[in-house]
């Protein structure tokens, strides 16, 4: 997909286009889903790094104790 709107040297262009344009919609749907994509892989390298910090630390306060 391109990161480009595809609203750039549109000729149908018109204020309030946005709402009614089935390119500019098709686009916003199929971003929509790459985002989420994105969020998801996020959120997942988030939880285990978090695994990951909090072992460390459990392990730390083991050791100096």
């Amino acid at each position: 997909m391109s990161a480009q709107a595809p609203c750039l040297d549109c000729n149908d262009r018109e204020l309030g286009c946005h709402s009614k344009c089935r390119l500019y919609l098709k686009f916003i749907k199929e971003r929509a889903k790459e985002n989420e994509l994105i969020k998801n892989e996020r959120n997942k390298d988030a939880l285990t790094i978090g695994h990951i910090v909090n072992t460390v630390r459990r392990n730390q306060k083991h050791r100096n104790r």
